[in-house]
């Protein structure tokens, strides 16, 4: 069924031009809340063994500014689910003090962050939480007290800001091309020298008149890394219902591979 917020540029009897869907209708609001249920996956395999491990949480994000070039969205952890544990040791006095944190991150219009804006105020918060957690003289403790003092805010976002690094990376800022595109091969030179090509591969489909599903994927031409990601999106405000993401890394002759499944259902939101 063909998405009615999509359109067709050309004219009739001429050669068809690439279909456009439109997969956001209104701009973001003040005030605009969604919550995620994610659970992130981790095998590994080495000549060392074998290991696995589960991360289960819930997070909501709310817009509490937009300007003509930024966003400005808050991210509270609500919860962390209790089959995060390895062996059965649940969550991490660590793990535990991010609860209730609610950090602002400045993104792009997409939502992808570039700084956690309140890095100070949340680092605070995290390190009370901690001594709370963990009371007493901890040599554990002092060690990450001593790492997150280090931390500067842009870098903060690789420390808390995954998932919302995973929602503004599949969100686009405008009409998106229906059907299958492939673009032109990116070299990159690996850490041994080695140069090797990229193919990214995208597709994107109506899928209902308010829904678009989009993949990407992209592949080494080593056959070391393959990254996957599906996505369903709402097509009033942009942000995805559904995505799942899978980074996958083999090395045969080290004997070597990391596969990481991320996978997040929106719950609810308020927009």
């Amino acid at each position: 069924m063909r998405n009615p917020l999509s359109f067709v540029l050309g004219a009739s009897g001429g050669t068809r031009k690439p279909e456009l869907l439109t997969v956001q209708s209104r701009p973001d609001r003040v005030g605009d809340r969604y919550r995620y249920d994610w659970v992130t996956e981790v095998r590994e395999q080495s000549p060392k063994g074998a290991s696995a491990r589960r991360h289960h949480y819930e997070t909501l994000f709310e817009i509490v500014d937009v300007q003509p070039k930024e966003l400005l969205i808050a991210r509270t952890l609500v919860a962390i689910r209790a089959d995060d544990a390895d062996l059965g040791g649940g969550p991490n006095p660590y793990e535990r003090a991010w609860i209730g944190v609610r950090a602002i991150f400045g993104a792009d219009r997409r939502g992808f962050p570039r700084r956690v804006f309140n890095w100070s105020e949340a680092r605070a918060q995290v390190l009370a939480n901690l001594r709370r957690e963990a009371p007493g003289p901890s040599p554990d403790r002092a060690e990450i007290e001593a790492f997150m003092e280090q931390v500067p805010a842009d870098a903060a976002v690789d420390l808390i800001g995954a998932d919302l690094i995973a929602l503004g990376g599949v969100r686009a800022s405008g009409p998106v091309l229906a059907g299958r595109e492939e673009r032109p091969p990116e070299r990159f030179q690996r850490a041994d020298g080695q140069w090797v090509k990229v193919v990214h591969t995208l597709e994107n489909e109506a899928v209902g008149p308010d829904r678009v599903r989009s993949e990407r994927i992209s592949r080494s031409s080593d056959g070391r890394q393959l990254i996957r990601t599906t996505s369903l999106h709402c097509t009033e405000t942009g942000w995805a219902i559904e995505l799942e993401s899978e980074h996958a890394e083999t090395i045969v002759e080290a004997g070597y591979e990391h596969v990481q499944i991320t996978r997040a259902r929106r719950l609810e939101e308020t927009a």
